[in-house]
């Protein structure tokens, strides 16, 4: 079965400099209304990791923990992340990677915890 979308819900044809900046500062809010949510304890915790919210074919959470405590420290709080992340979308997804190039990232979609 094949949907079609009415004209005005199609993307443009062309990316225009507006939209590109309408997407910077989407991120740029998204990135702040997560790091808010989050509240102290989790802030504390995504502070001692580089991370960034953005959109690809979902919103995607990524850390990265370049110390081997910070990256626990993560891990033990992904569940409180992912759930802080599905208030945006419940169909997102947290990507993060350890501090080791040998382990694989850790890919998991918000729905496939129990955050709700």
């Amino acid at each position: 079965m094949s949907y079609t979308l009415p004209p005005e819900d199609l993307p443009p044809a062309v990316i225009t400099a507006s939209d590109v900046s309408l997407q910077r500062q989407l991120v740029s809010s998204l990135n702040q209304r997560f790091f808010e949510a989050c509240g102290g304890l989790l802030q504390a915790v995504i502070m001692q990791c580089e991370w960034k919210v953005y959109i690809a074919d979902v919103l995607t959470l990524e850390v990265h923990c370049s110390e081997t405590l910070s990256h626990r420290k993560m891990l033990n709080h992904i569940t409180p992340i992912a759930s802080r992340l599905a208030q945006f979308s419940r169909q997102a997804k947290v990507v993060g990677s350890s501090p080791s190039a040998t382990e694989p990232p850790l890919e998991m979609r918000v729905d496939e915890w129990s955050v709700y």
